[in-house]
């Protein structure tokens, strides 16, 4: 597990390129890059295990990024939620590779209010969920394949950094795309 958490670190510090000021490094940990149509894809494979952590403005998961005021805003939100836990539902690996979803932890939304002059474009908020799986055959653990276009609301890309010990890599996924291959071409 210790492993997985050193990839995920390298991948951020890969994709956020060099930084040298800690306090911009603190920033960018406490609020990712927000582009409405975009979302992020981490994945990193150590041994058997399985780390993948989903990252979209909340607009493209629930509809809205305002504190959910109304019964239907706060059912979509319970819904969105149920269906983001189940990541066995959103990513698909080979039956050969033995994988099992050990657990999801969603990050709740933290909504921002129009009195957060601080922070640039508030209010916004952005949806969260990290999965872990463990595969009991990790070697024959070659690709995945994700429904998550299917449960995003215009969503144009979904960016894909995959880090493992055989692969460094970023992906782009558009609309209609879903497979993501987990080995060098």
């Amino acid at each position: 597990m210790f492993r997985s958490v050193q990839l995920m670190a390298v991948l951020g510090i890969a994709c956020m390129g060099s930084v040298a000021d800690g306090a911009l490094a603190a920033e960018f940990r406490s609020r990712p890059p927000h582009v409405h149509g975009l979302a992020t894809l981490d994945i990193a494979v150590d041994g058997a295990a399985l780390a993948i952590t989903f990252r979209a403005p909340a607009i493209n998961v629930i509809g809205f990024e305002h504190a959910p005021a109304t019964a239907d805003e706060k059912s979509a939100v319970a819904h969105a939620d149920q269906a983001f836990k189940a990541g066995e539902h959103l990513f698909a690996t080979p039956t050969a590779a033995g994988c099992i979803q050990k657990d999801a932890d969603l990050t709740p939304i933290s909504y921002e209010s129009e009195g957060d002059d601080d922070k640039p474009n508030a209010p916004q908020a952005d949806y969260e969920v990290s999965y872990r799986f463990e595969c009991a055959h990790a070697g024959k653990l070659a690709w995945i394949d994700t429904t998550l276009f299917a449960s995003l609301r215009g969503v144009q890309k979904i960016t894909v950094n995959i880090v493992s010990d055989r692969l460094q890599s970023q992906i782009a996924l558009l609309p209609g795309q879903r497979h993501i291959s987990l080995r060098p071409e």
